[in-house]
């Protein structure tokens, strides 16, 4: 029982270790030749404001949701067109959120006013890694409870979602053309935390 009790303090430890590295919400020599930038700092939500009830904060290199704050999102204060965009995302079995896409700069965001990646393994229709009233995903997803990687692109009206390198959606959609960047808390149940989120814009 205290070797146990020794073994899962440990990898506790670890994880949290892996939270704090140093390569967290930096970019790699090769990113910055590329010509990607990060969208969060690691320290700050400089560059970012809520909308709805939801709070957000900072915690060890990570954006946290503020238990019991509500439904709500938290947006990019620019808006972007053509881009790829990488986010890691840490869901519980409980949580139901999204990776927005050219999200409106004003008013409720949904749906079918952005694009939304899906994260909700249990959501009978548009499960984790399908694009919300446009395309499911091809293949099946266990998310929860620990980090994933989505690495998304939206050139023009192309569409195409990987997650941890395998690709999910490859679809065609022309509804937004651009707008800011959100994450969501739907209904204020459960915990969601984002980071290493880096983007490049491209070319039409």
């Amino acid at each position: 029982m205290k070797k146990t009790a020794i073994l899962l303090s440990a990898i506790a430890f670890c994880a949290d270790c892996a939270t704090t590295s140093p390569t967290l919400n930096r970019l790699s020599p090769e990113e910055k030749d590329a010509g990607w930038v990060t969208l969060f700092d690691g320290e700050t939500l400089n560059g970012w404001t809520p909308r709805d009830s939801a709070q957000w904060s900072v915690k060890n290199g990570m954006i946290t949701y503020q238990p019991n704050t509500g439904p709500g999102f938290l947006c990019t204060t620019k808006s972007y067109d053509n881009f790829e965009l990488k986010v890691d995302f840490w869901a519980d079995k409980v949580v139901n959120s999204g990776v927005f896409l050219r999200c409106p700069s004003k008013g409720p965001i949904s749906a079918t006013n952005a694009y939304e990646v899906n994260i909700f393994d249990a959501h009978l229709k548009w499960p984790t890694g399908s694009i919300n009233e446009v395309a499911l995903r091809e293949g099946k997803v266990r998310s929860v409870g620990r980090w994933n990687s989505y690495h998304i692109t939206a050139q023009g009206s192309h569409l195409v979602v990987r997650l941890d390198g395998r690709v999910l959606v490859d679809t065609h959609n022309d509804r937004q053309k651009s707008g800011q960047i959100g994450l969501q808390q739907l209904n204020g149940q459960g915990m969601i935390k984002f980071r290493n989120i880096k983007l490049r814009q491209l070319k039409p």
